[in-house]
């Protein structure tokens, strides 16, 4: 208010000041009475007032205009997000509640999207200067096939990524399933061929041209390399890394965490070498994670239930390649737990050589053969571990047989 106060007196004072001048001069030419000189000066003040009036007054009217369209465009934004944030908290209202269908809502806006990158690609077609029409319609049911395969692909994906967070333990039984490359197929593989491990780590071609000793060193090789690994495999690999180092130590290591999987009662290792046994539980976490003093219970409460059931005094040992916290750190000390922390995986030889005690046969297990974890390597017996298959046949051993006791060719 107080702008346009300032700008009606400005405008005023210019207008009455400008017009009195003008009059003055005009009645300066002409012999005039004072009663026309206040007639006039009053004329000029009013008419002065009346157009200082109108442009203030058009002044704000334009500028109530532009305020009603700013604040019209404002409200239609406001609307536009809220429609918007409705319709994301519908999808994901929806989604959360499809969950076990496999997120159909979700997969269903991702084909849409591929749908339209589709009708743009075969609108082109139809377009250009010469219109390819048979083409257009070739592309448009190609795409329908691959946006329905891609949907129920993504549907399957999502329920069973649903599946392993409700139930984590699904990844060990995952982890014993075959584990193809997108181009292996069993079809053309013998019976006997398809029974062996290695055909989930090598093409048909690598498996039927390589020498058995070439073919079984590269299946090692991809075992070890693969890019993803579940969490399972990863801590199976850690505690067999663990019961390694014991085994060099002389100790006899039952891989009790491995064998009895939901059973185990937090023991990963069992450990004996004389009188001493150790009760050993492994955790191959991320260094960003810390093991907590829940674990640590854990380990005392499984070492305490094993030594009262025994009658022993098994002593318990924690590996992580992780930290403690300080409470956790402390618990140890307390409970008289021995702990190896910031303790890394590291590749060692994995190849087990096995004297059979019945026959005398020299043979070798793989990372993956069947028997590997219930082979014993016995340091006494001339047995022991081999880093590459080589060095394993060198020493006069062979690739196991398969569990159904036909030979590997």
């Amino acid at each position: 208010m107080d702008k346009y106060k300032s700008k009606i007196w400005a405008k005023l004072s210019v207008w009455t000041i400008g017009g009195l001048f003008f009059g003055f001069w005009i009645l300066s030419l002409v012999n005039y009475s004072p009663w026309a000189v206040g007639i006039f000066a009053a004329l000029v003040v009013l008419g002065a007032s009346y157009t200082t009036a109108e442009e203030v007054i058009k002044e704000q009217e334009l500028e109530l205009a532009n305020k009603v369209i700013e604040y019209s465009k404002k409200i239609e934004e406001v609307e536009q997000e809220k429609q918007v944030a409705e319709i994301n908290e519908n999808v994901m209202k929806k989604s959360l509640l499809e969950h076990s269908k496999g997120f159909p809502t979700l997969t269903e806006l991702i084909s849409e999207y591929y749908e339209i990158q589709d009708d743009y690609l075969s609108g082109g077609l139809k377009t250009k200067s010469h219109p390819a029409y048979k083409a257009a319609e070739t592309v448009k049911a190609e795409a329908l096939r691959r946006r329905q395969a891609e949907t129920n692909y993504k549907q399957i994906k999502a329920v069973i990524d649903y599946y392993h967070t409700v139930a984590p333990f699904l990844e060990e039984i995952a982890e014993d399933l075959p584990t193809l490359e997108p181009d292996q197929s069993f079809e053309d593989y013998t019976e006997e061929e398809a029974q062996d491990m290695v055909t989930r780590f090598v093409s048909k071609d690598e498996y039927r041209k390589l020498s058995v000793s070439d073919r079984n060193q590269m299946a090692l090789d991809r075992y070890w390399s693969r890019r993803k690994k579940s969490n399972w495999l990863i801590g199976k690999s850690y505690e067999r890394f663990v019961g390694y180092l014991y085994e060099q130590k002389g100790y006899h290591v039952e891989y009790f965490g491995i064998k009895e999987r939901f059973e185990d009662l937090g023991r990963d290792l069992i450990a004996k070498k004389g009188d001493e046994i150790l009760i050993v539980q492994c955790k191959h976490w991320s260094k960003f994670r810390s093991i907590h003093e829940n674990h640590i219970f854990q380990l005392f409460g499984t070492t305490f239930e094993y030594n009262s059931r025994n009658k022993v005094k098994a002593k318990a040992v924690f590996f992580t390649s992780t930290k403690l916290t300080e409470i956790a750190t402390e618990m140890c000390k307390q409970l008289g737990i021995i702990v190896k922390q910031d303790f890394p995986f590291k590749v060692y030889p994995s190849i087990k050589c096995n004297i059979s005690k019945r026959t005398g046969e020299r043979i070798y297990h793989l990372p993956f053969d069947q028997q590997y974890d219930n082979t014993r390597v016995d340091q006494e017996d001339l047995e022991k571990y081999a880093m590459t298959v080589k060095e394993a046949e060198k020493l006069g051993f062979r690739r196991a047989y398969r569990w159904h006791g036909k030979k590997a060719s």
